[in-house]
C-alpha cells in the first residue's frame, strides 16, 4: 500500500478559501458571544464567536436544526488567523486530536 503523502501547498489553499468564505458568514461585531444564524435548505446552522484576539478569532459552528437527537447535530471550532488568512479546523463533534494511522 502506498504511503500517504499530504500536499501542502493544496492544504494551505484549502484553509486560505475556508478563511475567506467563512470571513463573510461571519458578524460584522467580532466580540465573543456574538452569534449569526442561517438556515440552509431544511437545516439551520448558528455561528458563535468564541475568542477574538488582534491575530485570531475562535468560532464555533453548530447545526441546531433538523434534531434527530442531540448528539446526531454536528457542531466544529474553528480558528482563523488573519494575519496569515487561513481557517483551522480544532475540534469537530468534540474531538479535539486524532492519532495518525500512518
Amino acid at each position: 500500500m502506498k504511503r500517504y503523502t499530504p500536499d501542502f501547498p493544496e492544504m494551505m489553499h484549502l484553509c486560505e478559501m475556508n478563511f475567506s468564505q467563512l470571513r463573510r458568514l461571519l458578524p460584522r461585531n467580532d466580540a465573543p458571544g456574538e452569534t449569526v444564524s442561517y438556515q440552509v435548505a431544511n437545516a439551520q446552522y448558528r455561528l458563535t464567536i468564541v475568542e477574538s484576539t488582534r491575530y485570531t478569532t475562535l468560532v464555533t459552528i453548530e447545526q441546531t436544526a433538523p434534531a434527530i437527537s442531540y448528539w446526531s447535530l454536528p457542531s466544529m471550532t474553528v480558528r482563523l488567523y488573519h494575519d496569515a488568512m487561513v481557517a483551522e479546523v480544532c475540534s469537530s463533534q468534540q474531538i479535539f486530536r486524532l492519532q495518525s494511522a500512518v
